[in-house]
């Protein structure tokens, strides 16, 4: 599973987004964040994002995933025809394409901000790197959201 988001600065054009990998138990095992320059908004931070998680899991030879998000626009972008024709079209392709073409089976669903606080917090880091940076966890998660991901797993185990 693959938790994603975006952030958005409107008065600085500028977004970051972030994704984290979990496991079937819920454990974290790998997580990155990353930076936008010139984002036009919270919708395109929110799709780099996907678009970025999607990259990781084709390099990391992943076949099928489940991307998990809390902007329901988005979902609704790239599950259906609908925002086609928006001036994001042309990374909404891109993003469909990578589903489309390189994973056995995709799946996308919503979930509430508040079973995304992890991925959340990773774009908001992603936003105070430097113009273009990276930051990649290849093997967990940053220590900053460590409390985060307990709360996560501790949710989710009842």
């Amino acid at each position: 599973m693959i938790n994603v988001d975006g952030s958005y600065k409107e008065t600085e054009s500028i977004g970051g987004w972030g994704f984290v990998i979990r496991d079937n138990s819920g454990d974290v095992v790998g997580s990155c964040a990353g930076r936008i320059e010139h984002c036009t908004d919270a919708m395109h931070a929110e799709i780099m994002a996907t678009l970025q998680a999607l990259t990781f899991a084709t390099e990391a030879s992943m076949m099928r995933i489940e991307i998990e998000m809390d902007a329901i626009n988005v979902k609704t972008t790239l599950t259906t025809q609908k925002y086609d024709l928006s001036p994001l079209s042309m990374l909404i392709r891109d993003t469909k394409f990578l589903m489309l073409s390189e994973f056995l089976e995709t799946r996308v669903a919503y979930q509430p901000r508040a079973c995304n606080k992890v991925a959340d917090a990773l774009a908001k880091f992603g936003c105070d790197l430097e113009p273009g940076g990276t930051m990649l966890w290849p093997d967990g998660n940053p220590t900053f959201v460590n409390d985060l991901v307990v709360a996560d797993v501790q949710s989710a185990h009842g």
